[in-house]
């Protein structure tokens, strides 16, 4: 008994002492599906197999090979040919690809063949029974998080821009917010190239609190041209949801005043991200490439290959602890006939495997890789980052989780910002400042006045404002002629106002100071205090002198045409139907029941006269009888009807209108002209502007731009010039002159964003003191306050509204509006009168002609006499000669007729009758 027991103490000791054989072969092979617009994450599935091969700690034993292939993004077939080829070699995992389209099919077979399908694309269709991993954030978890986000800014309503079906899954729990009597959701969808029309949409909306949901380029796009539009500036709130927003280029949008939340997985000050980071920059030495990656534009794709790569072999490590594992070939296709190369229908470890990943807990460079008893990543930290105005484009304010919502940095920030103004109070800071209307003038006042009190403008009672809340002093320094200055991109030396701040001679520089890439390498600024942009000024349009006939306006001339030609072709229509139809020919003798002929009342001239009557709506004493002819009559009273109402609506509208000759409306049209000369401020930011684009139309205008000492001459070229010199300046400073130079204005839209903002030198510890009292100011409506002041009600402000106003009412008519309808009616009596002259000489000349009249020359002039006479109204009929001869004859015959004495025979002579014989 005793030799039993130290014999099987021996063996104990002996198989302690014996090393472990592993039970993974020395290569286990990992197939890696990655498309042609995802080397990044190829780059990383490829790196983190060789940092775990070169890492002792992780499957000492056995050595990973990655086998990764290029897959088209939509030929699904082709995808699932390159999965069963790499499964017939022996294969333990599959990633990839982030395609939505040919995923599932990848799905299939990796279920089929149970092999691990490792996934880091957003999938919202994972269940629990595949034998799939993804560790893609969740999408229910994610929603959550926004819901917390919205209801931590206090937002009440707000429109989501989304780009797919994909992105609606993801703000599920945004569009269930929405409440008839709650918050106000809108939801509209970006197009895939022009995004303005909706941007148009939610600036013509006044929509404020944004929410963008859709692809890292689509994003790039989105925001530069909601740049465009306008839809940017102090009064606009973003949420982005990407969770690569912080890799962007956000140059162009930290100085418009935007507030701007986006969120992160990657988290750029990680030990974990930086060493991973340094190893892929050594990689990428090694095998003779540059890496332009940093920490701070790691993307999430990429971050999760490496974490995925990364949990698969620690899982892998514990697969090979508990048992034995072999890596068959698998087939795709089961060879029944043909035995000896049958493959296995599936791997025996695979589920085993995906089980080991789910529980598995390890700190990846997304963070904390957990998931839920479904196997879902829903315990994981974002981060809350915002557009910063200074330093880093962007700076943590927070974070957030399922269970926390974190701002500490917040307050964190608010205290720093509290202490800084603890040190700015009481401080006195010099002033630089430039006379430059309505920004910084000199007073306008009989006494003498020194110090501060000499100054007054838009800027001055800024600094004023700033004083009051902060609690610091300042002196104000005024040396004349002195430029605003720019930087070198070299060396960083300012020339101007900007140099006096980088030399200490002054604190602080305000004027109309715009905010500029350049300017920023050598000095600081504050928060914009005013948003702006490039305008062009040009005169206002001319009123043209109304045409004589403008009465003709409401119609066009083939109107007219037609309308003249529907006159005649009518009329002579009535006449013609009218000589058609027995019932127009009537007896003209009522009292004679068979006459001899018939009457016809439409004669040419009667059928002009009728349909003449009813187009001028005064009717006539001729009255159609037959059915036809009255059915001609009702047309074309309708007719006229419409076209004398259709005339008379637009006739007070074209008459009181004053119609305005615009030169240009567009600065682009200033291209491929001569007539319209133009320039800009040189030296100034305008012009920078012009020399610096690189967009084409830019270029050809900054050709062909003259150049101008200051604004002020500019407007006064402008206004001299007639039309024929325009301006390029500052939208604020055009609106500031169009308060008071009538004859001016700004043409079209802005064609940059900017704003001005307070200089100061470099790392200035009163610069967040200061942007925070600027920003105060503008929430307290302050600063929309002063610009009032200065623009519209101090040093003759107003003036052009008030005429604007004045001139809004309704105008009087004038004879140049109105002088062709006097025209038209002396020319229309003056061939009236003539045509009655016509007629009486037509008379004369017929009585003359036929023996009625002798002396044609007599008779007219006892006509006129008659005439001029302007009274009676009863004339005598002139007899003819003829009437007049035989009234004589007749006279003469009774004269020379003197009747017999009748004699009877019997009774003697008869007396004279009193009745003619005859």
């Amino acid at each position: 008994m005793g030799q039993l027991k130290l014999l099987t103490l021996v063996l104990g000791v002996c198989l302690a002492a014996a090393p472990r054989v592993a039970s993974l072969p020395q290569q286990v092979h990992i197939g890696g599906l990655f498309e042609s617009t995802e080397h990044d994450v190829g780059i990383a599935f490829a790196r983190a197999v060789a940092a775990i091969n070169a890492d002792d700690s992780i499957l000492p034993d056995v050595e990973l090979v990655a086998k990764p292939i290029q897959v088209p993004q939509w030929d699904s077939f082709y995808t699932t040919k390159m999965v069963c080829e790499l499964m017939s070699g022996g294969l333990a995992g599959i990633f990839g690809p982030s395609s939505a389209t040919t995923t599932p099919e990848v799905q299939a077979v990796c279920d089929t063949m149970e092999v691990p399908h490792i996934q880091t694309l957003f999938n919202p269709y994972l269940n629990r029974e595949t034998c799939s991993i993804n560790l893609h954030p969740h999408h229910n978890t994610f929603s959550e998080i926004l819901v917390r986000l919205t209801d931590a800014y206090e937002w009440k309503d707000y429109t989501i821009l989304y780009e797919d079906d994909d992105s609606l899954v993801r703000v599920t729990r945004l569009l269930e917010k929405y409440d008839p009597r709650g918050p106000t959701v809108t939801v509209r969808q970006l197009p895939l190239e022009d995004m303005k029309p909706v941007f148009r949409e939610l600036l013509h909306d006044n929509v404020k609190n944004i929410i963008i949901d859709c692809g890292i380029n689509t994003l790039k796009d989105a925001l530069a041209q909601a740049q465009q539009i306008g839809v940017m500036g102090k009064n606009f709130n973003y949420i982005i949801t990407n969770l690569d927003f912080h890799t962007l280029d956000l140059e162009p949008y930290r100085y418009s005043g935007t507030n701007m939340t986006g969120l992160r997985i990657v988290r750029p000050d990680s030990p974990l991200v930086k060493s991973a980071v340094e190893a892929w920059a050594s990689a990428a030495a090694m095998a003779g490439d540059t890496s332009d990656l940093e920490p701070e534009n790691l993307k999430m794709g990429p971050a999760l290959m490496w974490d995925a790569v990364h949990l698969f072999a620690r899982a892998l490590e514990r697969l090979d602890q508990s048992r034995m594992v072999e890596l068959p070939a698998l087939e795709c296709d089961d060879k029944k006939d043909q035995p000896g190369e049958r493959g296995l229908a599936s791997w025996d470890h695979g589920f085993s495997l995906l089980n080991f990943m789910r529980t598995t807990e390890i700190e990846g460079l997304t963070g904390t890789l957990r998931f839920d008893n479904q196997g879902f990543r829903t315990d994981y930290l974002l981060d809350i980052v915002e557009l910063s105005p200074a330093g880093e484009s962007t700076v943590t304010i927070g974070n957030v989780d399922l269970n926390t919502f974190n701002l500490t940095r917040i307050e964190r920030a608010k205290e720093d910002q509290r202490r800084v103004l603890e040190t700015v109070r009481n401080m006195t800071f010099r002033v630089q400042i430039a006379i430059s209307e309505p920004y910084n003038m000199l007073q306008e006042t009989a006494t003498i006045l020194t110090g501060n009190d000499r100054y007054e403008g838009f800027c001055i009672d800024l600094i004023k404002e700033l004083a009051l809340n902060l609690g610091f002093n300042y002196t104000f320094i005024h040396q004349p002629g002195m430029s605003f200055g720019e930087c070198d991109n070299i060396t960083e030396r300012c020339t101007g106002m900007l140099g006096q701040v980088q030399k200490g001679e002054a604190d602080l520089a305000i004027t109309d100071l715009t905010i500029t890439a350049n300017r920023a390498l050598g000095v600081d600024f504050t928060a914009p205090f005013m948003n702006l942009g490039i305008g062009l000024l040009h005169t206002v349009p001319k009123q043209m002198q109304p045409s004589l006939f403008s009465f003709l306006d409401p119609f066009s001339s083939e109107v007219w045409v037609y309308l003249l030609a529907a006159y005649v072709v009518v009329s002579v229509e009535m006449y013609i139907m009218a000589r058609i139809t027995p019932a127009e020919w009537t007896n003209p003798y009522p009292c004679i029941e068979e006459p001899e002929e018939l009457e016809n009342q439409f004669s040419m001239l009667n059928a002009f006269w009728f349909t003449i009557g009813a187009i001028m709506q005064q009717g006539s004493e001729i009255a159609p009888i037959a059915p036809s002819t009255r059915m001609v009559a009702g047309m074309w009273w309708f007719f006229s009807l419409i076209m004398v109402s259709s005339y008379t609506a637009n006739l007070a509208a074209f008459l009181t209108v004053v119609p305005t000759q615009e030169l240009i409306s567009d600065p682009k049209q200033l291209l491929n002209q001569n007539k319209i000369k133009y320039g800009a401020k040189f030296p100034g930011s305008t012009w920078n502007f012009f020399a610096g684009s690189e967009d084409p139309i830019f270029k050809q205008l900054y050709a062909n731009m003259e150049k101008v000492s200051d604004n002020l001459p500019g407007v006064k070229r402008v206004m001299d010039s007639g039309g024929a010199f325009a301006f390029f300046m500052e939208s604020s400073s055009i609106e500031y002159q169009a308060q008071r130079e009538c004859e001016v204005r700004q043409v079209g839209q802005n064609i940059d964003e900017k704003g001005y903002g307070i200089a100061m030198r470099k790392n200035a510890p009163y610069r967040s003191a200061l942007s925070a009292g600027v920003v105060k100011l503008q929430e307290s409506g302050k600063l929309s306050e002063l610009r009032t002041r200065w623009w519209e009600q101090r040093r003759g402000g107003g003036k052009c509204s008030g005429a604007a106003n004045k001139d809004s009412g309704q105008p009087e008519l004038g004879m140049e509006n109105m002088g062709g309808v006097f025209l038209v009616l002396g020319v229309g009596v003056s061939l009236a009168m003539l045509l009655a002259f016509a007629e009486l000489v037509w008379d004369l000349t017929a009585k003359r002609h036929s023996g009625e009249v002798a002396s044609f020359r007599a008779e007219l002039l006892e006509e006129l006499k008659f005439i001029f006479q302007w009274s009676g109204s009863t004339k005598p009929v002139k007899k003819s000669v003829k009437s007049e001869d035989k009234k004589v004859e007749d006279e003469q015959i009774k004269k020379d007729f003197q009747p017999l004495p009748y004699t009877d025979s019997e009774a003697g002579p008869i007396q004279n009758h009193k009745e003619p014989l005859f």
